[in-house]
Order: structure tokens, then C-alpha cells, then sequence
């Protein structure tokens, strides 16, 4: 919804939080990282655009936040893409175990989906 988006933007937006990957001038792939106490960061909102997908940039933009990170944190916004991430190096976890790892840091409202948590440690 717009408004979410809006209320997302006033509140959490900086310009150092969104990472890009940028092809031809426009962006393919984009996150924002939120940096967690724990060293590592709670990547949100992480999309390719559609006509970009299947072509490996979702690949390339998390390993450059796996190199940067050691540790990430996301919640899959779609149903049926935990096995990509697992590919990935990511594992389930419980949609509580992520909540209360962002509740330390103040982020636990960016994780209202209904899906369960993933998180890549090296």
C-alpha cells in the first residue's frame, strides 16, 4: 500500500541504508540494510525487478551483503522463495526468533509478514 510505503520512507529511510545494484543506469536489485547490535543487519525489502529476474542479480546483490555482514536477517515477502534463499546459504528460522532478534534493536515492526524468518551466518 502506498501509505506503508509513505510511513516505511518517513520513518526508517537514509540514504546509507539502501544498497543498489545498478545496470545500464537504472537499478536491477535493491535492499535496505538495518545494522544490528550484533554485528550483522536486517536486510528488508529486498527486490529485483521483474523483467530482471532469473538472471542472477538477487544472487550477486546477497553475496555482496553476506561480504559486508557476516550475519543477515530477512523475512521472505512471498510464499515459496525459502528454498531460493537456503540455495543461498540461508536457513529458517522461527518467525518469533527473528521478531525477538529485531526487538532488541527497535525493528521488530518490519516483520509483519506472515512467513517464517531466514538467516545466513558465516
Amino acid at each position: 500500500e502506498e501509505a506503508d510505503v509513505r510511513a516505511f520512507l518517513s520513518k526508517h529511510y537514509t540514504p546509507e541504508r539502501i544498497l543498489c545494484l545498478w545496470k545500464d543506469g537504472r537499478i536491477v536489485t535493491m535492499g535496505s540494510l538495518f545494522p544490528l547490535s550484533d554485528g550483522g543487519v536486517y536486510l528488508y525489502a529486498f527486490a529485483t525487478r521483474k523483467e530482471c529476474r532469473g538472471q542472477g542479480y538477487g544472487k550477486s546483490f546477497l553475496k555482496r551483503v553476506t561480504e559486508i555482514a557476516g550475519s543477515v536477517l530477512l523475512q521472505p515477502s512471498q510464499n515459496g522463495v525459502a528454498a531460493w534463499y537456503e540455495s543461498m546459504g540461508f536457513a529458517v528460522i522461527p518467525k518469533e526468533e527473528l521478531f525477538a532478534a529485531l526487538e532488541v534493536d527497535g525493528f521488530s515492526e518490519l516483520t509483519d509478514g506472515p512467513f517464517e524468518g531466514m538467516k545466513y551466518s558465516v
